[in-house]
């Protein structure tokens, strides 16, 4: 069972990205932007394959994610989720943060359903 990760810059505005492979096959990935003025990480989104869900791969990905983040830059990382998703997101250290706060760093629209969280 060998795991890897794998960074690399997009050459997009849409920032980073970090994949988790698994025995050679793309399990896991998320993509993040640095909001540098407002010392902010942005989780764009994070994602796994279907057929891979309820294994692990995500929690794995999102924990070394943050755990580089914030060796690297010691900065929040802000995101928002559907409703759904909040238990997974608090199971690991999130919290609920003010939509309004949320939208005067990062422009990007939120759903109705969703809620706006940050890892500190």
């Amino acid at each position: 069972m060998s795991e890897s990760l794998n960074d690399a810059k997009l050459d997009t505005p849409q920032g980073q990205w970090l994949g988790l492979e698994y025995e050679k096959v793309l399990r896991s990935a998320l993509l993040y932007k640095y909001y540098k003025k407002h010392k902010v990480v942005y989780l764009i989104s994070l994602s796994t394959d279907p057929a891979h869900r309820k294994q692990g791969f995500a929690s794995n990905l999102l924990e070394f994610f943050l755990e580089n983040i914030n060796q690297m830059t010691h900065k929040e990382v802000w995101f928002f989720c559907d409703k759904e998703r909040i238990p997974f997101y608090k199971n690991r250290g999130a919290v609920m943060m003010k939509k309004k706060k949320f939208r005067r760093v990062i422009k990007d629209s939120i759903g109705s359903n969703c809620v706006c969280m940050k890892f500190a």
